[in-house]
């Protein structure tokens, strides 16, 4: 069996309602836009992706484990399809291929732990990936490290991420922007300002949310935030004024006036205003009460009644 089965079976029972196919995808957090892009384009409901999934669990993981390893690809129904194994025999199988000299098999192993496999064996499951997680040279691999890392909680995370900073790959980078959240020590905080500068916006995002989420008083960070308010992405330059506004720096006071005045006010615009609780800002904010989205209407009266009050 393989995917080009579970395609077939799927071409022929697709359903009326393509949205539905998220709902799925919720047990698959780290599944890969290809494979759920493809999904969605192509018009599958939750029932006829539910009912061919159900081909896969037919199988036992060792079988289905060279299913994925013969595709050699992450975007696969099959490599989701094993993504959620969580027996002790499952995890087993993952430390076997994480020890494996082929990159596709430690790839395929490192991703089984990143998505759970390991939780329930936690000190087994750290020492497994720790065991080659400072000497792995592939960038593919390590991104499945640094979520995996995360995943199974392992404190000094970030001690294994400093020669993979700069690596080619957007997604490694990406990943661990995403691992580094919650860790609050210097080194692990000047990390994420050297990914808040990434080229890919991506990247930057999760690393200025990193920041933005940061219990840190280090100097240079509110530095990295007020040079991320005139980031080219928008969600970024959001999540540096937030950021910004909830430590009070009031260089933030442009930034978020601009934003306010756009033609579409976020959420994080007007929780930036609350924080912040400018009386410069009571005008602007009270002019968007024609304008405001009517689920952001309470965030705009609470702001609205925190800068007046000033």
């Amino acid at each position: 069996m393989n995917s080009g089965v579970f395609d077939k079976r799927l071409q022929e029972s697709i359903g009326s309602d393509p949205s539905l196919w998220r709902v799925l995808f919720r047990r698959f957090p780290l599944v890969e836009s290809a494979l759920t892009k493809r999904l969605d384009g192509e018009g599958f409901s939750l029932d006829a992706i539910n009912a061919n999934f159900q081909l896969f669990a037919t199988l036992g993981s060792q079988e289905l484990s060279r299913v994925v390893i013969q595709e050699r690809g992450s975007d696969s129904p099959a490599f989701w399809a094993l993504m959620v194994r969580d027996s002790l025999s499952d995890f087993e199988l993952a430390s076997h291929l994480c020890a494996s000299h082929d990159e596709n098999e430690r790839l395929i192993g490192t991703a089984m732990m990143a998505n759970g496999v390991g939780t329930a064996f936690p000190v087994k499951a750290i020492n497994v990936v720790l065991s080659f997680a400072g000497t792995e040279t592939s960038d593919t691999v390590f991104e499945w490290i640094a979520l995996a890392l995360y995943k199974l909680e392992v404190p000094e995370r970030h001690k294994y991420f400093e020669r993979m900073l700069n690596c080619s790959r957007a997604k490694s980078r990406l990943a661990i922007a995403l691992s580094l959240n919650g860790i609050k020590c210097e080194p692990a905080i000047e990390q994420l300002i050297q990914l808040s500068s990434d080229k890919d916006p991506d990247v930057r995002n999760w690393a200025t949310f990193g920041l933005r989420e940061a219990s840190s008083d280090l100097h240079n960070l509110c530095d990295a935030l007020f040079e991320r308010c005139s980031d080219s992405h928008c969600e970024t330059r959001q999540e540096a004024i937030l950021g910004l506004a909830l430590r009070r720096d009031t260089r933030v006071l442009a930034p978020l006036i601009d934003l306010l005045r756009s033609a579409d006010v976020s959420p994080l615009a007007l929780q930036a205003a609350s924080a912040i609780a400018e009386p410069s800002l009571y005008t602007y904010l009270v002019e968007l009460r024609g304008e405001c989205a009517e689920e952001y209407l309470p965030l705009l009266e609470e702001a609205i009644a925190v800068c007046r009050s000033c």
